[in-house]
């Protein structure tokens, strides 16, 4: 077999290949393709990104431009006004806003809405960043269902309830001079505001909102004090003078400062809602326990300077006086300290003291620089807010503890309750009641005499008017003055002399009787006129 042979029969046996031509896809068509994914993506992006409009109406249009006042929330953009149109009944403004879809939940029906403006004044300064940005809206997130509407506020809303910190009520009988924003200090330093305030339910009193800031929360106890801290407040008398205010602020904006007692300062922290007097000024506040008393006449007492004092400490002020509706006195309204209320019951007894000078007696000297005062004297009872003045304390002298005897004279003179009885210049009684006896023809002058010094009275004692000065004088003879003390001189008095030998007599019980004479058997100053004879 040749090799031409050999080759032929090979290529007769490989299998016959087909050959087919396929389609090409022409690229033009990919450009309608690429059009309609970008469409479809816009279409998507334009669905889920388009803005939220909602309409915020406002009293003035004032600060508002279409296409450029924002809305902000937490200082970041989250809106822009896209057309401000006059409201349907024309009192107003609806801005429309463009909100961003992401802070769509914001729109809810509680959402407060307001324009920040810049604001400067004594008192502080606000918005100063609109100068530079422009004004802007705002808003405060709020719940309930999701709404597009809202009324603006005209102001920056008080802190919402939930806020931190401490959120008190004060109840005044009358509306201090405050407003929202109001400074509320402790110590003078600033620790709150004032949110706002609003007349209470019974119509007599109004309740002001403030809030305390967290950091001095812990200040307020349950029986901290507040008090109105607005303007100036002076008092003073020749003694005294004190002019207080909290801060400029508090002079201009007014204010309310606030303290804890001494007393008080373990009291647990006070709550949210709880509810505080506030007090019309300091002093006020410094004492708080509230008392009526009744007085024939409220001479010499001035509101919020005449005190009330124990031994000479002071245990209240007079916070206001007001005429009976029969004109048969006055009722004194005081603020008695809180530790003073232990002693506030039924027997205890008020009454004024001032300064008296007289041909009958001298008194109360001291308030001719401190003022006149109430004194207070302690009692036993029940608790009682309400009392009736007297004209003097109570004698706390106990019988067995004195001897009791009567003199009569033919007239009184100057000797009244409290005159004192000397023997040899010292002090050892005193007349403690001056009546007109039973037939009227003298006068009983009822005398106690201190026990240790009864042993002194005998059936011989002798009893004379010491009052005044006793003067006897003539021309060439001299003369010679008599008194037994200044106190005699001014207050009235009384001596008594006893033989001091066998005739002294017995000791006298309680209820003897003794004559008081006009002679004096005292102390005589005697001198000689120096008259060239």
């Amino acid at each position: 077999m040749t090799e031409e042979t050999h080759s032929h029969d090979a290529a007769a046996e490989l299998p016959q290949v087909a050959v087919r031509r396929g389609r090409r896809l022409s690229p033009i068509w990919l450009l309608p393709i690429v059009a309609a994914i970008i469409g479809g993506w816009l279409i998507y992006k334009g669905v889920v990104d388009a803005p939220v409009t909602a309409v915020i109406h406002f009293d003035s249009a004032a600060g508002i431009d279409a296409g450029k006042t924002r809305v902000l929330y937490r200082g970041i953009p989250v809106g822009k006004v896209a057309a401000v149109t006059l409201s349907k009944d024309l009192k107003g403004v609806d801005a429309v806003v463009d909100v961003d879809p992401s802070a769509e939940p914001l729109l809810r029906e509680n959402t407060l809405f307001w324009l920040v403006t810049p604001q400067v004044n004594v008192t502080e300064v606000t918005g100063l960043e609109t100068i530079l940005t422009g004004q802007y809206i705002t808003l405060r997130p709020g719940d309930g269902k999701p709404a597009r509407s809202f009324k603006a506020l005209g102001a920056p809303p008080a802190i919402a309830a939930e806020a931190p910190g401490r959120h008190l009520i004060l109840v005044a009988d009358e509306l201090p001079s405050v407003q929202q924003g109001s400074p509320v200090f402790y110590r003078k330093l600033q620790v709150g505001a004032v949110q706002g305030y609003n007349l209470a339910a019974d119509k007599k009193h109004f309740e002001i909102r403030v809030h305390i800031e967290p950091d001095f929360a812990q200040l307020v106890r349950k029986r901290s004090r507040f008090w109105n801290a607005s303007g100036i407040h002076i008092s003073g008398s020749l003694s005294n003078f004190e002019l207080r205010t909290e801060s400029l602020a508090s002079l201009i904006k007014g204010g309310i400062g606030f303290y804890t007692p001494e007393y008080a300062e373990n009291d647990p922290p006070a709550k949210n809602s709880d509810r505080f007097d506030l007090y019309a000024d300091f002093q006020a506040a410094r004492t708080g326990v509230p008392i009526i008393i009744r007085f024939p006449t409220g001479e010499g007492l001035t509101p919020g300077q005449s005190k009330v004092k124990f031994k000479g400490v002071t245990a209240g002020f007079v916070d206001k006086i007001r005429v009976l509706p029969d004109l048969s006195g006055v009722v004194v309204h005081v603020n008695m300290d809180p530790r003073a209320e232990p002693v506030l019951l039924s027997g205890t007894r008020f009454w004024l003291v001032s300064p008296r000078l007289d041909i009958t007696g001298v008194s109360g000297l001291e308030t001719l620089t401190s003022g006149t005062y109430i004194a207070i004297q302690p009692g036993k009872g029940t608790p009682q807010r309400a009392f009736t003045a007297v004209e003097a304390p109570t004698k706390t002298d106990k019988a067995p503890r004195h001897l009791k005897i009567v003199l009569t004279a033919a007239r009184r003179g100057s000797l009244k309750p409290g005159s004192p009885v000397y023997y040899r210049q010292v002090k050892v009684g005193e007349v403690t009641a001056v009546a007109l006896s039973e037939t009227a023809d003298h006068v009983d002058i009822h005398v106690a005499i201190e026990e240790k010094f009864a042993p002194l009275v005998r059936e011989k004692s002798r009893f004379w008017n010491v009052s005044g000065i006793g003067v006897d004088f003539g021309l060439f003879r001299g003369g010679q003055i008599k008194t037994e003390s200044l106190e005699s001189v001014l207050a009235g008095g009384i001596a008594f002399a006893t033989p001091d030998n066998e005739i002294m007599g017995k000791r006298v019980k309680n209820g003897a009787v003794f004559s008081l004479s006009d002679q004096s058997e005292g102390e005589w100053l005697t001198w000689k006129p120096k008259i060239p004879l």
